[in-house]
């Protein structure tokens, strides 16, 4: 980085790693399409009623059409300033009863 905090040198951004761009030059030169044969291996799964095996294709592909569902992150400010006068009286019970 320069001193302004900006990246230099190292790949373009979107340009693939030797190792990636070998595997892919790899499988390309095998005539291998890892899509191809997952697809392949779930619906024989199916077939063969190996729901198992074929579920955790079908995940593994669905990865490829849609989005990874992430956690959402909830945030909220917390009074904790409440005194006894601002309970009702079945909350005053219940508290009572815990007590």
């Amino acid at each position: 980085m320069d001193n302004k905090g900006n990246k230099t040198g190292g790949r373009s951004k979107g340009t693939k790693n030797k190792r990636t761009q070998e595997v892919i030059d790899i499988l390309n030169r095998l005539d291998c399409s890892p899509i191809e044969g997952l697809a392949n291996i779930a619906k024989m799964a199916m077939e063969r009623q190996d729901y198992a095996l074929a579920g955790n294709m079908y995940k593994e592909l669905s990865q490829y059409m849609y989005p990874k569902r992430r956690a959402i992150e909830v945030s909220a400010e917390v009074n904790s300033s409440i005194g006894i006068e601002d309970l009702t009286d079945q909350q005053r019970r219940n508290l009572k009863k815990l007590l």
